[in-house]
Formats: C-alpha cells, structure tokens, sequence
C-alpha cells in the first residue's frame, strides 16, 4: 500500500514517524509532533485555481468576487473543524488560516497578472487596476497572514514574489531614474567629465527611451533584438555608451541606483503595514538577487545598508555569505588567465561575419563549439554550471569551446567563468564591445539566450545545436563528423 503524508518541517526539529498498515494509521513522534498530527489528522484543501480557470473567469472583479467567495467558504470549514474537534491546537487553526489566506492572495494577484498583461509579460498599471481590488490584497490577505511565514513556505514564496514585485514597481514608479539625474551626480561626485555634445545626447536619450521601452515592452522576444538595435544606432546612444563605459561610472551608477531604490522601497512597506520579519525577508531577498544577477559583490554603501536594515540573523548571514563568495572570486587569480580573450585582432572592424572569421581563424582545422551567453541571463548560467560534465563527456573529440559573452560587465563575465570553472586549454572566451557583439549576433542569426551553433574543420556555421544543450545528440553528430 502507498502512504502519503502532509510534514510541516520545521527548524532545528527531528520527526520519527510510524506507520502501522494493518490498522490503518499513522503517528509522528517528536518534540513538538501535535502540528504534524493534527494536519493529517484533519485536512482541509484551499481552492486552487490554474492560470487557466483565472483567465476563464476574465475580469479582474469577476475574479475579486470569486477568490473573496472561496476564501470565506473554506474559513467557513475551518471554524466548523476546530467546532467539531475542540482540542485541536491554535498552531493548527493558524496554520490552515494562514494557508487559506495565501492561496487566495497568490490567486488575486496573479489575476492581476494575468488581466492587465493580456499574455504579455508587463508589470500591472496600478491606475487600471481598481483601488478596491488592491486594497482587498492588503488589507484582507497580506495584512492577515500571521507569523511565522515559513510555515507556508512554498506557497507563501510564490504570494510574496508577485506582491513584492508589485510594490516595488509602485515604488519604483515614484523614482526620477532619468539618465540626467545619475549623470549629473556622477558628474558632481568628479566620476565622469561631460561636454555640451554629451549633455544633448543625455537629453534625447532621456526623451526617445519612453517610447523604446514601450515598444521593446509590448513585442515578441523574436522583435526585441532588432529594436535594441534600432535604438543602438542613434548618434546619441553611441554617445551615452561610450561614457557608460568609462571607468569607474559602471560601479557608481550601480550603487547609486541600488540605494535611491532601497529608500523609496521602504517608506512604501511602510505605509503597506508590513512587520519588520516581512521586510527582513524582502531585504535579504533583493540582496541575494542582486548578488546572483550581477555575479559580483555589493559596494560597501549597500551591504551597510543591508546590515543596519535586516534584522533576522539567518538572513543577514545569507546575504553576507553570498557576497563574501563572490569578493572571493574577484580577487582570485586564475591560472589559465590565457582563456579571457581581448579584442586586440578584431579592433578596427564592425562586419558580424569578418569579426567571427577572425575569432575563429586559429582554430581552422578543429571542431568548434559556440556558446552565446550573457551574465544577466540565468538559464545561461545554469548550462555554464554543467560545463565541467560537457567537457567530460566530449573529452575524446577534438573540440575548442567558444564562448561569446553579450552585454556582460568585465568583473561579473570573469567571476561566472571562474564559479563554475568554464576554464580549459581549448577553453576560448570573449567579451566583445557591444556594438561588436551585436554585428556578429546578426550574423549568426542569434534571437535568444543561451545560443548554441557548432562550427565544423572547414568554419562553416552549423545552426544543428538546440537548447537545452542535449549532450546525447551533440555526441552523436560529433561522431559523424571525426
């Protein structure tokens, strides 16, 4: 017979539990076992509805009524139950209220999602959505829910994604992040020194990006390439790169942005009623994820932030771990410094094709492996984790691995290559100028990320490789072709 049970873990405790068939029960045994009893004991389900049966219902009201309706139905249960059977513990009656309360919070701001995007993937327009929907989800469901969150791990992480993403943007939304506004502070604080041609290109920049962002917002990811590169080809975006990339202005603009977002983020927590538990798990959260996104440490002004806001050791011990990880891979030295390739050969020239055939010149004669990747893009980095098994598996073919990294900033490009070790003496890795990177993406045809293409002995382009990156296949091809 197959058995199945409902565990509520918890920190720091031991669960034994006993299962006896032939009469048909089943006991956990521990410290503190009541909780895990009792909820399988007397179960009760919260609704659930798919993206599906959201869409189905359509208006966001329609939607407001229903989740409203279920949520009072299965609250409803759950007095009845603790009515039914007394001695049932309070952690119980919370545990089930809370999950109740989130399963129709995470339902009410998914259809948020899912009604104002229309399928595409933008962040709601709080002036479309009404004041009494958004109000319902704070006041109703988020203000409700009572500690510890944990207790609803995975259900509450998936409520807290859409909710803090939500406030962020309403946060966000308030924030003057104008091109001029950081330029004008990078200028004052003596880290760039612009001229009147770099001021009016700030100027259009700051007046044509509002429309750009609309359209990149509203097109298919086939289309977003080519409008980046339309919007790269004005004189004054090639004004703008071009002081973006002096040294030094990368590192200040990023703190600078991380710090006036963080001090328009908490006043709106604030006013939200979240508890100081809530915020600590936002902050150490959004620390983390910048972390893992950027692929370097956090300047000394955000983790002092970081350590006079969050409170909860175990978070704050998270963010700092993660940090201390990559302040040891930028300061560590790799021994096969040879794989970071320059652009040295390539300086002078802006054809995709002769940009790629000069990369590749040195290895004519050889199998090539191309990986178009970028720091920014995590299913990237997912494949690159699993580059040490690739090499493995292949090491019988003779391969030179290519890697072209797109719109990758140096510190993060070099610290991802060094955490998961994508190093090797047939290990090859650019970083190219962007407008470089670009015309030799065109010329291969690249539309997403990772892209994978397989160069044979004589440079012709193989597109034969696909993603997720099968190696059973790849093995097979490079047998027909010894």
């Amino acid at each position: 017979d197959k058995w199945s049970a409902r565990v509520v873990a918890e920190p720091n405790e031991k669960y034994f539990l006993a299962i006896d068939p032939s009469a048909g029960k089943m006991l956990f045994m521990g410290k503190n076992a009541r909780l895990q009893n009792e909820v399988n004991a007397h179960s009760i389900w919260p609704h659930s509805y798919g993206m599906g049966k959201l869409e189905e219902i359509g208006y966001l009201m329609a939607i407001l009524d229903t989740v409203r309706a279920q949520t009072k139905e299965k609250m409803q249960e759950l007095d009845d139950m603790c009515r039914e059977h007394p001695t049932l513990s309070e952690r119980y009656r919370t545990y089930y209220r809370n999950k109740i309360l989130v399963r129709g919070a995470y339902h009410l701001t998914q259809g948020m999602y899912l009604v104002l995007t229309q399928g595409t993937y933008l962040v709601p327009n709080e002036e479309v959505v009404p004041e009494v929907y958004s109000k319902v989800v704070d006041e109703n469901y988020w203000k409700q829910l009572a500690e510890p969150y944990s207790m609803q791990a995975w259900e509450f992480t998936r409520f807290f994604n859409d909710y803090c993403y939500r406030l962020h943007q309403k946060a966000q939304s308030k924030i003057d992040y104008s091109l001029k506004w950081i330029m004008d502070l990078a200028e004052k604080d003596g880290v760039v020194s612009l001229s009147d041609k770099n001021r009016e290109a700030i100027r259009q920049y700051d007046e044509a990006f509002p429309a750009y962002q609309e359209k990149w917002n509203y097109a298919p990811d086939s289309l977003r390439q080519v409008i980046d590169e339309e919007f790269q080809k004005n004189d004054f975006a090639k004004d703008v790169n071009e002081i973006i990339n002096r040294k030094g202005y990368e590192e200040y603009a990023s703190t600078k942005f991380t710090m006036r977002d963080l001090e328009y983020v908490l006043p709106e927590m604030k006013n939200c009623g979240w508890t100081e538990t809530a915020q600590d798990i936002f902050l150490s959260r959004y620390f983390c994820h910048t972390l893992r996104n950027t692929c370097k440490p956090l300047g000394k002004a955000v983790l002092d932030f970081a350590d006079e806001h969050i409170h909860i050791p175990a978070a704050l011990s998270a963010v700092h771990a993660l940090n201390d990880k990559y302040e040891q891979l930028s300061n560590f030295m790799v021994t096969n410094a040879e794989n970071f390739k320059t652009n040295v050969d390539v300086k002078d020239m802006s054809d995709g094709e002769k940009i790629f055939r000069k990369i590749i010149e040195p290895y004519k004669g050889r199998i090539i492996i191309l990986d178009v990747w970028g720091t920014w893009c995590g299913p990237c980095k997912a494949a690159l984790s699993q580059s040490k098994e690739e090499y493995e598996r292949l090491k019988d073919f003779d391969i030179v691995y290519l890697y072209l990294a797109n719109n990758s900033p140096e510190e993060s490009w070099k610290n991802v290559i060094k955490e998961y070790e994508v190093m090797g003496d047939n290990v090859v890795h650019y970083n190219l100028p962007a407008e470089q990177q670009t015309a030799v993406e065109n010329f291969l045809g690249v539309q997403a990320f990772p892209s994978y293409r397989l160069i044979d002995r004589n440079g012709q382009v193989l597109d034969v490789i696909g993603f997720p990156l099968n190696l059973d296949v790849l093995e097979e091809l490079l047998e027909k072709m010894k």
